[in-house]
Formats: C-alpha cells, structure tokens, sequence
C-alpha cells in the first residue's frame, strides 16, 4: 500500500527533517538514505522500513509487503 503526502507541514516530514541531526537518528534508531542504488542496497540488505519517493517509477523494482511507501507529491 502507498500512502501519499501533500503537505510539507505534515508530522511526518517534520520528523524526518529532525532526523539531519544525529541524536533524533540515534534515539529514533533510524537514518535516512538517498538515491536509488543506496536504496536498493538496504532493500536487499534486509534494513528497509520505508521508502519515500516523488516518481513510482523509482521503486519499480523494490516489492515487499515489509516495507511502507510513501509518496510525495
């Protein structure tokens, strides 16, 4: 299932923005990565937990039930 956000006022890009600063990443135990062959490495690693794209084409080859999408637009 895809989820979508319209707004950058949304609680969820706002916790990924705090993310930027590494005690959020340690306390929230996670980090964030960026672009697509960064991305299909911790798919295939099995460390994936959400993708956040723009285009689906972007994840085109990323499927599992294991991970939440959400797309911005």
């Amino acid at each position: 299932m895809i989820k979508e956000i319209t707004s950058a006022n949304n609680p969820y890009i706002k916790d990924l923005y705090k993310l930027k600063e590494k005690k959020y990443r340690n306390l929230n135990k996670r980090f964030i990565i960026e672009g697509f062959h960064l991305v299909k490495e911790a798919y295939l690693k099995g460390v994936l937990k959400e993708v956040l794209f723009v285009y689906e084409n972007d994840i085109k080859d990323i499927n599992s039930s294991n991970i939440n999408f959400i797309k911005v637009s």
